[in-house]
């Protein structure tokens, strides 16, 4: 995947280039690989051309909650997973992640089709207990929860935008 450097330095994924990548994930040898039944397989290629379709349709930024509980009210009405990126205000690599990968219509568009975001600063409010309660001892780290607050997976530390939604499908493949 090509990703080029814009003058302020940051990464900068093109709308096809992150397309590319999703669509590259629908193939039936991408299914094959993990080991799924065959109804299994067909619920991953849907939920892959769901994710495909939300990259190809950028938005403008991420619509991030503050608060846990009303974050899983939402995810339950709307049937949509929770993905929670836990940081800290002196985390080098939580503002990163924030710069470099959530800041990108691309990905914005992408999380906000199938998660509630929410953002979390592990030293304050709701974070303190979110990280307590999740185990969550390095930042950045993107929870990925079921409606009713059970882990699916998580993303430790920064990862570029390129990777970012691969490593989302990954976890929403386990156990599917």
């Amino acid at each position: 995947m090509h990703i080029g450097r814009s003058a302020a330095g940051a990464a900068l994924v093109t709308r096809s280039a992150c397309l590319g990548l999703i669509l590259s994930l629908l193939s039936p040898l991408s299914c094959n690989r993990v080991g799924a039944e065959e109804g299994q397989t067909k619920k991953i290629a849907s939920d892959r051309i769901l994710i495909a379709k939300a990259v190809a349709k950028p938005v403008a930024s991420i619509s991030w909650q503050r608060e846990f509980k009303r974050t899983l009210e939402i995810a339950r009405t709307g049937r949509k997973w929770v993905l929670i990126d836990v940081y800290t205000d002196t985390c080098y690599w939580c503002k990163r992640l924030d710069a470099e990968v959530y800041a990108l219509p691309q990905i914005a568009g992408f999380v906000n089709k199938s998660f509630v975001c929410m953002k979390a600063n592990a030293e304050k409010g709701d974070g303190v207990e979110i990280a307590k309660k999740y185990g969550v001892e390095g930042y950045p780290c993107t929870l990925i929860l079921d409606p009713s607050g059970k882990e699916k997976g998580r993303i430790f530390g920064y990862v570029n935008a390129g990777q970012f939604p691969h490593e989302l499908v990954k976890i929403l493949q386990r156990g599917t």
